[in-house]
């Protein structure tokens, strides 16, 4: 048997084990065993924007995808494909992530990235990309449009959030905080209607520094402290 009609055999027997656990009420990927979900987390500094962005595969198209990452076709992957599919996976996704600050276009750089296979249905693997993306903010920026062009005609959620670090949001079209907890807890009442926020809009300005703690009172050279009063208070 080849090796393409060997893979095609073995995607058939994990769908046909994913609709038994699914009919025998085990726990498969709560958005379903073909989604494919990302979640972006920005930060905006006064100077800078990183990007928290995550990949989460139900079980289908991770099986897919480990072929892709699988090149020695030993159907494991080892450390140095998954360092190489990394190293080209997060700057194809950084690329599809259009970002402007004012009216320049920002460029999202690859400043760190995270490859594992959390364990899904019946003992299969799912996986999960983090990449850690940033870009320089010109200073004089007060507003910031960011849009997800990655996955396009793929099913799944689709997540943005948005916080400030050292500057002040005054508006803001998303939340703060990630209602799938990063792609690790999605609600119950969206699961059969995913979230689909694709694009963020910010305005902001500069935080105003903290004020610095003040000095003790310095006594002046040559005097004493004040002596301390006898007990009972007396003169």
């Amino acid at each position: 048997m080849s090796r393409f009609a060997r893979r095609g055999a073995v995607l058939a027997a994990l769908v046909i084990i994913l609709l038994m656990a699914g009919a025998a009420g085990a726990a498969a990927h709560p958005l379903g065993n073909f989604t494919v979900n990302t979640a972006s987390g920005l930060r905006v500094g006064p100077d800078r924007l990183d990007v928290d962005y995550v990949v989460d595969m139900a079980e289908i198209p991770t099986f897919q995808t480990r072929q892709a990452i699988d090149t020695d076709h030993d159907d494991r992957v080892a450390g140095a494909e998954a360092d190489r599919w990394r190293a080209r996976e997060c700057p194809r996704l950084a690329a599809g992530l259009q970002t402007t600050a004012g009216a320049r276009a920002v460029r999202l750089t690859v400043a760190g990235s995270a490859l594992s296979f959390p364990e899904g249905v019946g003992g299969l693997p799912t996986l999960r990309l983090e990449c850690a993306l940033s870009a320089p903010l010109p200073a004089a920026g007060r507003s910031l449009t960011y849009a997800d062009g990655n996955l396009q005609g793929r099913v799944g959620w689709r997540e943005i959030t948005a916080v400030g670090d050292r500057v002040t949001l005054d508006a803001a079209d998303v939340p703060s905080t990630s209602p799938s907890a990063r792609l690790t807890s999605y609600p119950q009442d969206q699961l059969t209607s995913p979230l689909s926020q694709r694009t963020a809009t910010l305005r902001y300005h500069p935080a105003a520094p903290r004020p610095l703690p003040q000095p003790p009172p310095r006594r002046r050279a040559g005097t004493r402290p004040p002596a301390a009063r006898p007990p009972g208070g007396g003169a």
